[in-house]
């Protein structure tokens, strides 16, 4: 079993709308003026340097925008309804234009055919009920799924009924060994099952204890290898909206946050013992404490949200936002993490239009853990190369606006120029099929 990554090229409309309630970064830079050129070449970067360093990179084009299918108001032309939404509703004009299926953590949740009982691949798509500008992705992101993982080694779920908040694999994790098939797995949620609590919380909970314990039931993961665990609530109120930006994972490495989770020494026991059981030997559980990095530090870094990749040799690598580098306490951090022959290397990257939106490395991709043979029956459409990576270089330095204001989503010659881009990006992409 091998971890593959799926990201998401960015999309032209990438903007700064504030509607992640509850993610600090969002809700800092509403309206401010973005660059969907800049936002789509760093996570192309990104893509192509997890590529380079040996991961297994797989990547979806970009969900096609304007989506109407957020208008309460459905009457008159396309121009009539961006601007009708411009003068009486801008959060909701900036909901038809938004690019937030970029961050591909909150796609799905997926879980390798070892761990399950009839041997599939089990793909879940979120259905991201919580927010409206992310619920009208799950159509498009159902579709594009069921186009890559089409054979029957793969099974593609319909997402969960809206009563379960589930935001995906950012609140999901995998412990796993080389020399083991099986894997552990951990479900955190941060609204119970009564589903009342956050009525008058400032920010919403957007994973319920339903959600996770369906997915792990639908996947047919044993009992025996998986632990459901609560957010620690005041974390969720600090800006804490996603388990992945207080913990990272990467085989039998789990490093986390004090103030992640809800009677966390008995949690991390309860995982150490499930460990030894399934895996057969200890985790390296590393916890970081707020006297080392602060939870207001922890997410204007997103430390927590860097993404590990393995090399051909083995070594793990560990790619930060630039923002880690710097920041004297993560340095700190990642000093100690080599030293402890945790991680091999550090990569600093640019991610800066993604993470004024609110999402760091990890953010932006989906784990995929699969066999060769699984990979092999995907699309080749969808498995990032080289020679694709420089098509669309070219294609967004020609094509891309260099920025983007709200009020340019009401203009007419924009609307076109969108239309003719996707219908150009869209040929580009499936050129293979």
């Amino acid at each position: 079993m091998t971890e593959y990554n799926l990201d998401s090229m960015i999309g032209p409309t990438h903007h700064f709308g504030g509607l992640s309630k509850g993610n600090l970064a969002s809700m800092a830079h509403q309206f401010q003026m973005s660059s969907p050129k800049k936002a789509a070449l760093e996570g192309l970067e990104k893509m192509r340097l997890a590529h380079e360093i040996g991961q297994n990179q797989l990547w979806f084009p970009p969900q096609r925008r304007p989506i109407f299918d957020a208008m309460i108001n459905g009457a008159g032309s396309d121009i009539d309804k961006v601007r009708w939404a411009f003068d009486n509703n801008p959060e909701l004009l900036s909901q038809l234009f938004s690019s937030s299926a970029m961050w591909m953590a909150n796609n799905a949740t997926v879980s390798g055919s070892a761990d399950s009982s009839d041997g599939l691949v089990h793909v879940i798509p979120a259905n991201l009920s919580t927010l409206a500008h992310r619920r009208v992705e799950v159509a498009q992101n159902l579709i594009l799924l069921n186009y890559a993982f089409f054979t029957k080694q793969f099974k593609v779920h319909p997402p969960l009924s809206h009563r379960f908040r589930d935001e995906g694999a950012a609140n999901h994790m995998q412990f796993s060994t080389d020399g083991h098939s099986k894997s552990l797995h951990l479900f955190v949620y941060n609204r119970s099952k009564s589903g009342d609590e956050d009525k008058y919380l400032p920010f919403p909970l957007r994973q319920s204890y339903e959600a996770s314990r369906s997915l792990a039931k639908a996947m047919n993961i044993p009992e025996t290898q998986t632990l459901i665990c609560r957010q620690l609530a005041t974390s969720v109120q600090k800006g804490v909206f996603h388990h992945d930006v207080v913990g990272m994972s990467h085989q039998d490495v789990l490093i986390i946050h004090e103030l992640a989770l809800e009677d966390q020494d008995h949690t991390l026991q309860l995982l150490q013992t499930m460990s030894q059981n399934i895996l057969k030997k200890k985790l390296t559980i590393i916890q970081v404490s707020s006297e080392q990095l602060s939870l207001k530090e922890a997410l204007d870094t997103y430390f927590f949200n860097s993404q590990f990749i393995k090399d051909q040799d083995g070594n793990v690598h560990l790619i930060c936002a630039q923002q880690c580098n710097n920041h004297p306490k993560v340095s700190l951090l990642v000093d100690d993490l080599i030293a402890q022959k945790v991680i091999e290397k550090v990569h600093y990257i640019s991610l800066s239009e993604s993470m004024m939106n609110g999402g760091g490395p990890a953010c932006l991709r989906l784990r995929l853990p699969l066999t060769s043979k699984e990979f092999s029956n995907i699309p080749n459409c969808f498995k990032f190369s080289d020679e694709k990576y420089q098509e669309m270089v070219h294609f967004v330095h020609q094509f891309y606006p260099n920025q983007v204001r709200l009020a340019d989503f009401i203009q007419i010659n924009f609307l076109k120029k969108m239309n003719q881009l996707f219908d150009g990006l869209y040929s580009l992409f499936f050129s293979d099929l």
